[in-house]
């Protein structure tokens, strides 16, 4: 079987069996990361079934967007499995949302301080709040942030970081796929060149040319199903390890037996 195959054929196993879905899933206390790591491996599969859906409808491109995502919650999963004894990472994992609701309060406060509030205040516009409430907020938000343990400096992490620190192989992977994805992420000009279909063999489309929506340059499909392949299936062998050979209790919550024949089935296709 080749990625593809091999991909939509382990996915209904590792939904049952590993994800568990539609079923209670109990964490017992001091392994709270567990929960983090089996949530985001559930979002990573959802954007593998998105994906397929996406090229099977001919949008490589937009599939390639969410091979990308995906590969942020592999970098993420390696991240914190890794972790230090005082969970050190889990902790910053678990502060994100905080850092990332202080940053969006500041780019408001400066976009009030700024010719947007200057235009509101000339146009008689009065917001719910002011320069001073988002500085109060800022500020109780920092103190939290202070509280968990980190400078209210701290920034957000950055993918190229949790990559660096996932695993030996993690800024490979980084270096070899994510940069190049990112290009149809931001919608680089050179990733939609493949919408402009020429008028004519002479004209060349920046002169003028027919936008074709349903064009998918079908090499894409290739890489796409590595970054799967990558990132769903190393995903499931890291989490899968913990569970039966690293951390044993835990496979009180889990079919041991489905897991282990699941881990040598993606072991044996992984390493043909």
């Amino acid at each position: 079987m080749n990625d593809e195959e091999f991909l939509k054929d382990i996915m209904p196993n590792i939904e049952k069996y590993l994800i568990q879905n539609n079923r209670p899933i109990m964490i017992m206390q001091g392994y709270e990361w567990l929960r983090e790591v089996i949530t985001l491996y559930a979002k990573q599969h959802n954007l593998l079934e998105a994906a397929i859906v996406l090229m099977e409808n001919g949008m490589n491109e937009e599939a390639l967007i969410l091979a990308r995502s995906a590969m942020n919650n592999y970098f993420l999963i390696g991240y914190l499995l890794n972790d230090d004894v005082d969970r050190s990472r889990l902790k910053e994992y678990q502060t994100q949302p905080l850092i990332s609701q202080k940053y969006l309060l500041v780019n408001m406060k400066d976009m009030l301080s700024g010719q947007f509030g200057i235009r509101m205040s000339e146009k008689g516009f009065k917001l719910s709040y002011t320069v001073s409430d988002l500085e109060n907020k800022i500020n109780q938000i920092e103190s939290q942030i202070e509280a968990k343990g980190f400078s209210k400096k701290v920034r957000q992490l950055s993918i190229r970081k949790l990559a660096e620190k996932s695993d030996v192989q993690g800024f490979d992977f980084y270096a070899a796929y994510y940069g190049d994805a990112s290009k149809f992420e931001h919608s680089d000009i050179s990733s939609l060149d493949i919408y402009k279909t020429p008028i004519d063999e002479q004209t060349p489309v920046n002169c003028a040319f027919i936008m074709d929506l349903n064009k998918t340059d079908e090499k894409l499909k290739e890489k796409i199903n590595e970054m799967f392949a990558i990132s769903y299936l190393d995903s499931c062998i890291k989490i899968t390890d913990v569970i039966v050979n690293k951390e044993p209790h835990l496979r009180v919550n889990y079919d041991a037996n489905k897991l282990e024949e699941m881990l040598n089935k993606i072991l044996a296709h992984v390493n043909k």
